[in-house]
């Protein structure tokens, strides 16, 4: 564990969000299992949570460049 937390502290420094795989694929599963959000469709969650878009999320000049 500590070599993991080390590499985890290392790739912070330069700037990285660094999660495990479990905090990672929290959102996922609980889209796709809960039925607390069944139906929903269109949102955008984090962490678990319904949340709001940022301006970057709705900005159609950035939508055109990618």
């Amino acid at each position: 564990m500590k070599k993991q937390e080390e590499q985890c502290n290392r790739k912070s420094k330069k700037g990285y969000i660094v999660i495990w795989t479990q905090e990672g694929a929290t959102t996922t599963c609980y889209v796709a299992l809960h039925p607390q959000v069944k139906g929903v469709s269109g949102k955008y969650l984090s962490d678990s949570n319904l949340s709001k878009i940022t301006s970057h999320g709705t900005d159609a000049n950035l939508v055109k460049k990618l």
